[in-house]
Parts: structure tokens; sequence; C-alpha cells
């Protein structure tokens, strides 16, 4: 498992590389008018972050609001009305709520309540 300091130190370079992205993203994806690699790759690591940051460490829900990320929650939506995209989106989903179900992210959880000297949630 990864040790406090450094997952506390990862979920803050996320945090930083997000508000990033967020002025760099052109829309309606990511590099403009037109679907590119970037649009493909970033998509499921998003999917990750959508249910896991909230979930675990506490955050408003992502790439579903206006104030912190409003570009970043478009380009989800506008990604999410691709077919392709929602079906990746379905099999991501779903796989992480039955982890959920079988208590698999409980250890971080609990990590993150237990070292409240660490800052977590960052929207």
């Amino acid at each position: 498992t990864m040790d406090v300091p450094t997952r506390a130190a990862k979920l803050a370079d996320m945090y930083k590389h997000l508000v990033w992205m967020e002025r760099q993203i052109r829309l309606p994806y990511l590099a403009g008018l037109r679907l590119s690699h970037a649009d493909c790759t970033w998509f499921p690591t998003c999917v990750f972050m959508e249910y896991l940051l909230p979930h675990v460490f506490g955050w408003s829900p992502i790439f579903h609001e206006s104030i912190h990320f409003p570009k970043w929650s478009t380009w989800f939506a506008t990604c999410r009305q691709n077919p392709h995209f929602e079906s990746t989106y379905q099999e991501i989903h779903g796989t992480l709520l039955r982890h959920q179900e079988l208590g698999r992210f409980e250890l971080v959880k609990q990590v993150v309540q237990d070292h409240s000297e660490f800052q977590w949630k960052y929207i």
C-alpha cells in the first residue's frame, strides 16, 4: 500500500493538474471542436476520479458542478453523449460500484478519516 504522505501528495498533485487543465480545455472537447486522442485517454481516468474522489476523499461531485471545474463538467457531459464513451463509463462505473459493495475502498477511507492532518478534500 501507499504511505499516507505519498497518497496525500499525489491527491494534491492531481488537483493541481485538474486546475491547470481546466484553464487549457478548449471545448467542446479537450483540444477544441474535434474529438482527439486526449479525450479518449482522459475520459476513462476521469470516470475513476468522478467516483473515487467524492466517495473516498469527500470531494464535491467532480465533473458535475460549475463552480470549480465548469469546463471539465461540460466536457464530461459532452463525452457521455457519445455511445462509445457512455459504454466505457458504464463498464468502469459498474466495476467501481461492485468494488464499493465489496468494501474495497474502506481501508483508504479509514486512512483519510484517521489522518486529518493531511488535506484530502479540494472541492
